[in-house]
């Protein structure tokens, strides 16, 4: 079945930029970090709330939450989103 041309199936990755903005993620945080962008590219948006992203990155180490949500902004809608992602929505 063919996708709709609106849909955000397909997230725009620069990989030259991303890799130099995470040097400083441990593997399993940079993981975790992916898979909250692609939830909230796909969802519009992460929820504000710790819990709720460590059960979507399935799972985060101590510290991990940190050094992520420093990388986000807060959406209108009291949602996160990466600012980049934003530009490219």
């Amino acid at each position: 079945m063919a996708r709709k041309a609106d849909s955000h199936h397909v997230l725009p990755l620069f990989c030259d930029d991303l890799i130099a903005s995470c040097v400083d993620m441990t593997p399993a945080c940079f993981g975790a970090y992916m898979r909250l962008l692609c939830y909230a590219w796909t969802r519009g948006g992460i929820p504000d709330d710790e819990v709720a992203c460590d059960r979507i990155a399935g799972g985060m180490e101590p510290g991990d939450w940190a050094a992520i949500r420093s990388r986000l902004t807060l959406l209108d809608d009291g949602r996160l989103s990466h600012q980049r992602l934003e530009l490219e929505r």
